[in-house]
């Protein structure tokens, strides 16, 4: 079961992947990117525990990492990880306790020896039981919000397009290239859509799935596309399921 989230901000391609895979062992989802104001953007979700960062993005650009610690909620902290931690003494912020300084590229062993202690201090929170979870599924697309059992969950645009999208759908799969299209205005072929999807889709996941591992609203088969099941409501699917 998953609940915090690590939210890396990177443009080193080889390392990015590189921690991600590390990250996803460690049972911690991820949301990464290299553009600094979207990961800005990313620290208004709550399930957002640590931010790992290249300092080099900002690089001659102290005011902006000052305004992106600022930005931290005081239960998300930030490791910074440069050459030489020359930005921690020189960046004027309000939450000194929530910077970590590890030298880049981050070693496993203390990037592991950072977040399992997380890992296991988030895995001890309350959890719903689900028989007294009443089924229901909406979507409210003016204020972008899921309403599920006990629980709302704020969405971005793109990912209330994805949503609706799937939920019209009443069940049907959705192939990847046709989910593309909802956000990009080039066509792509089976492989590049499923590329450009599979992040967002695993974030949007993340949010609204308590077991990852056994997802109850959204469903990937792989190879083929996405598709969305809502508790309580009959689909097409369901029905030639049972015959």
């Amino acid at each position: 079961m998953s609940r915090g989230v690590a939210l890396l901000l990177d443009h080193n391609n080889a390392h990015r992947a590189e921690l991600i895979e590390l990250l996803h062992t460690w049972q911690w989802p991820v949301l990464a990117t290299a553009d600094a104001r979207l990961a800005v953007h990313y620290l208004d979700d709550q399930r957002v525990l640590i931010c790992v960062i290249n300092a080099t993005l900002f690089w001659g650009r102290r005011r902006d990492l000052t305004m992106f610690v600022n930005a931290l909620a005081p239960h998300q902290k930030m490791i910074l990880a440069s050459g030489k931690p020359w930005l921690l003494t020189q960046m004027k912020t309000n939450r000194p306790a929530n910077i970590i300084w590890l030298p880049y590229p981050i070693p496993a062993t203390a990037l592991q020896a950072i977040l399992l202690p997380m890992r296991a201090s988030d895995e001890q929170g309350v959890v719903l039981d689900r028989e007294e979870e009443p089924p229901w599924f909406e979507i409210d697309s003016v204020q972008r919000r899921l309403r599920l059992p006990n629980r709302e969950v704020r969405l971005s645009r793109d990912e209330l397009t994805l949503l609706q999208y799937l939920y019209d759908a009443k069940g049907r799969l959705c192939r990847y290239d046709e989910l593309a299209r909802l956000l990009y205005p080039t066509n792509y072929d089976e492989r590049e859509a499923r590329h450009l999807l599979r992040g967002r889709m695993y974030y949007l996941q993340t949010k609204i799935e308590r077991d990852l591992k056994n997802p109850e609203y959204l469903v990937c088969e792989r190879g083929l596309g996405y598709r969305l099941h809502v508790p309580g409501r009959q689909n097409p699917h369901d029905r030639w399921m049972n015959q």
